[in-house]
């Protein structure tokens, strides 16, 4: 809706002769002026909650398309993050933040800015707990061999602990452990019958067990072990 307001001029000819007997012209000059909109978020953002491993999506809405809108997370700007599971979208008046594979740290304020309005919004993630997606089998080898015992579980950077018979192992020349993303592996090097035993690995309060059988030639012991009728 627009409004015009008009300045009323009057022209007085006096004293009035028969000279001034003629056509009088009016010229009317208008401006239009329409000031530019400021940007104004006509759709917020909302808090978002999710678990470890989800992805996360904040949207906003603007009254204006073609504006750049900047994201932060925590107070920095999200295009200065070194992480590309942050992404930036935009569709017309629609702004999108989407956080993917979401981590515990990427809990924390989440900010969009356009000059110098802006609008917050909480992203919470819940932790999953720790769980075997792959847990240990029975080894079979012979003497002298290498024995692998293998497992994965559902998330990085976990701590630990594998047993033998219950004990705690150590890594050592004979007992090599190893961690790969979300694999763990324990290596038992030249394996003779001390070997044979319960091998176990624990994470969080998750257990996974499995035993390791020595095959082929019998040891030297191998009497003892006979019962005779």
């Amino acid at each position: 809706m627009y409004s015009f307001v008009f300045l009323v001029i009057t022209k007085t000819i006096c004293p009035l002769g028969l000279h001034d007997n003629n056509d009088l012209t009016c010229l009317i000059f208008c401006v239009l002026v329409v000031p530019e909109l400021s940007p104004e978020f006509i759709r917020p953002l909302k808090d978002v909650s999710i678990s470890e491993g989800e992805t996360a999506t904040f949207e906003c809405e603007l009254n204006l398309e073609a504006r750049t809108v900047k994201w932060f997370h925590e107070g920095q700007e999200v295009g200065e993050k070194p992480d590309s599971r942050y992404q930036v979208l935009s569709e017309g008046r629609i702004h999108r933040l989407v956080v993917k594979d979401a981590i515990l740290p990427d809990a924390g304020e989440v900010m969009a800015k356009v000059e110098d309005k802006s609008t917050h919004a909480e992203l919470t993630v819940a932790e999953i707990p720790v769980d075997f997606t792959a847990e240990l089998s029975e080894v079979h080898t012979e003497e002298h061999k290498m024995a692998l015992f293998c497992c994965e579980v559902n998330k990085d950077d976990v701590t630990v602990e594998w047993r033998k018979d219950g004990e705690p192992l150590t890594p050592s020349n004979k007992h090599v452990i190893q961690t790969d993303g979300r694999r763990h592996s324990l290596a038992i090097k030249d394996v003779d019958q001390a070997d044979v035993a319960e091998y176990s690995i624990v994470v969080g309060d998750r257990l996974s067990s499995a035993t390791l059988h020595l095959d082929g030639e019998c040891s030297e012991e191998w009497w003892k072990e006979v019962v005779f009728v």
